[in-house]
Order: structure tokens, then C-alpha cells, then sequence
């Protein structure tokens, strides 16, 4: 059976990062917890903010969760 880490990882590796957003259209609601896992797992994974506006005009800021070491 696959986990919502695995899901997480398999996305780390192919793309190199994945959002909070990009998580939940995955099916995974709380991906902080996935990646909490990976991280107790061994593997190296940075968070990186930014900031953007929404569609309000609002200033929102984001992380950016990447793999070190991936390819992309």
C-alpha cells in the first residue's frame, strides 16, 4: 500500500519540490506530517518561504518544501 509519504517523496524526487497546495490536490491534507516522516527517515528536505499576493490582493506567504540532492 502506498503512503501519503511515499506520494510526498515520489514528487520530491521527480519534480525536486512540492507546496502545501500541490499536496492537498494530491489527496494529502496535513503534508507537514509526510514530511515530518521523511525527515525522521533520513532525508534531507528544506523548507524555503515566499511571498505572493492572492487573488484579493493579499499578501500570503507559502513554503516551498525541496529535496536536497534532487535532480531538478
Amino acid at each position: 500500500m502506498i503512503t501519503q509519504p511515499d506520494i510526498i517523496l515520489c514528487e520530491l524526487k521527480r519534480n525536486g519540490k512540492i507546496t502545501h497546495l500541490e499536496a492537498v490536490r494530491l489527496g494529502i491534507l496535513h503534508p507537514g506530517d509526510a514530511i515530518l516522516k521523511l525527515r525522521k527517515c533520513g532525508y534531507k528536505i528544506t523548507t524555503e518561504y515566499k511571498t505572493k499576493k492572492n487573488r484579493y490582493g493579499l499578501k500570503c506567504r507559502f513554503g516551498i518544501w525541496k529535496l536536497k540532492g534532487a535532480n531538478k
